[in-house]
């Protein structure tokens, strides 16, 4: 079952209608189970797929009852070493391959949602052994592992926030302008993902084409080509994966379970370390308390005169397992070195900057408007830089590079004013758009806050937002879902 396709679209009508007419906890509680392993039956491709899910839901539980049981300080890391083991065997990482014999192999089943999985798994195991976890049961653990909302592309929800409202699980608030709003983003979500971010796969993929396979000798042509794969692929991935949340979070809240959110307008952010904060925030922030807080706490114990370098190394290490985490190949590792750098130099350009202006110097560089839209737009193209090769092979990523880099030495070597001319207007064009967009951020952002609010606030307004999404929809569904392929969430092959 695709997010977006009719088939999700009446699934979680249906649920939304039917929960408000259950009573009792237990019974919404086997309602919602029961909407789990329905959504799973749609996804899950074979039986043998079914029996990894299954198996890898209860050897973790089990790892944490281990864990309950027996706490001492070398359970929890043999239990997440054996969950991590168990996921990049089950995901196929390529270096495992000449470890495990070829028939078993081509055997391992594909595991829905395995990767969110094992996040939230490790988030258990590292609370309880803290002793900051509330109490389980199977049905809970399996509640919150398979939630059909996030099992395949999260949000990452922390199982606390799940547990309050697994022990009493009602639907919204009476009223009907709390299920417009959920159906009002929930249509925004399938908008983006289902239209404006194929729009923008089809940009980057044509000029990918294009300047790979059917090659041209003008300078000028193939800069033009690869701007389009340059700025229209992060297009593709925010509208593909926030119009995905939007959807699901938009779900959720029809049957009153509330989800975190997971994106903050990322291409605003200041430099890497904001874009983290803004980007896939669910995943940063499981990074920073299970990853980079929990080393960084045990190097300051033992060397606490070197706390600042290994916070730079553990920044890049962070970052650079996130890039890991997403596949085996290597232009996922190139991926993540380039955020990994990305974060600690950002880290050790804040720190060597506050020791050179001083705190008075820091507070006006902060202010400085200049400074702030020339950082938001370096932020915006290193992250680009980034996206090249997460959306392509190493060998694709760097071709690309070099054609536009010999197109670029071709028409600053050997200038011919008359072409050159046109050159200047398609980069002043794209250069002015987004310094003048950058410039005018908060003018820009708070203008689209104040007509959504208008839009939520207003009976009217909304019931014309809802009905003019409908149809939108309704056209999508109609015209190109249903002739085509669905949409794919890319955030679901991870």
């Amino acid at each position: 079952m695709a997010t977006c396709s009719v088939s999700f679209l009446a699934f979680c009508a249906t649920l939304a209608l039917l929960f408000p007419m259950v009573r009792g906890a237990r019974p919404r509680q086997a309602v919602l189970l029961a909407a789990n392993l329905f959504f799973l039956a749609t996804v899950v491709q074979s039986k043998r797929s079914a029996a990894g899910l299954a198996g890898f839901v209860v050897a973790t539980y089990f790892a944490l009852l281990l864990v309950r049981a027996r706490p001492s300080r070398w359970t929890v890391p043999a239990v997440v070493t054996a969950a991590i083991a168990a996921f990049l065997i089950l995901k196929r990482y390529s270096f495992l391959e000449g470890m495990v014999p070829g028939t078993m192999w081509n055997r391992i089943p594909e595991v829905v949602g395995i990767s969110y999985m094992l996040f939230r798994f490790i988030h258990m195991a590292v609370d309880l052994s803290q002793g900051m976890l509330p109490p389980f049961g199977f049905a809970s653990y399996a509640g919150y592992q398979l939630l059909f909302f996030t099992v395949t592309a999260g949000p990452i929800q922390r199982y606390p926030e799940f547990l309050a409202y697994w022990s009493a699980p009602s639907p919204p608030a009476p009223g009907r302008r709390e299920v417009l709003l959920c159906w009002s983003r929930f249509l925004t979500g399938a908008i983006k993902a289902g239209l404006v971010a194929p729009m923008a796969f089809d940009i980057f993929d044509s000029n990918r084409i294009l300047l790979l396979h059917r090659p041209n000798d003008d300078p000028l042509s193939q800069l033009s080509h690869f701007a389009a794969v340059f700025y229209s692929y992060p297009v593709y991935m925010y509208f593909n994966f926030s119009g995905y949340t939007d959807m699901v979070v938009a779900a959720a809240g029809l049957i009153g379970l509330r989800l975190p959110e997971n994106f903050d307008r990322p291409y605003l952010a200041r430099n890497m370390l904001d874009f983290w904060n803004r980007w896939h925030i669910t995943l940063s922030h499981w990074i920073r308390d299970y990853v980079f807080m929990l080393w960084f706490k045990k190097a300051i114990e033992h060397y606490p005169r070197r706390g600042r370098a290994f916070g730079y190394a553990l920044l890049f290490f962070s970052l650079f397992l996130s890039g890991i985490w997403h596949g085996s190949t290597a232009s996922y590792a190139i991926f993540g070195l380039i955020h990994g750098i990305g974060v600690a130099a950002t880290r050790m350009y804040a720190d060597a900057l506050r020791w050179w202006l001083g705190r008075d110097g820091m507070k006006r560089y902060e202010k400085s408007r200049i400074a702030h839209w020339l950082a938001v737009l370096l932020t915006l193209h290193y992250v680009g830089l980034a996206f090249v090769y997460f959306g392509s092979t190493v060998a694709d990523a760097t071709r690309l590079l070099a054609i536009a880099g010999g197109a670029f030495r071709s028409l600053t070597l050997g200038w011919d004013p008359s072409r050159g001319q046109v050159f200047l207007a398609q980069a002043a064009t794209i250069a002015g758009v987004l310094m003048l967009a950058v410039w005018y951020r908060d003018a820009i952002v708070s203008g689209f806050d104040r007509i959504g609010r208008r839009i939520a606030e207003g009976p009217r307004s909304l019931y014309m937002a809802v009905l003019i999404k409908s149809v939108l929809v309704a056209l999508l569904l109609i015209c190109l879902w249903g002739l085509e392929k669905e949409p794919e969430i890319a955030y679901m092959r991870f």
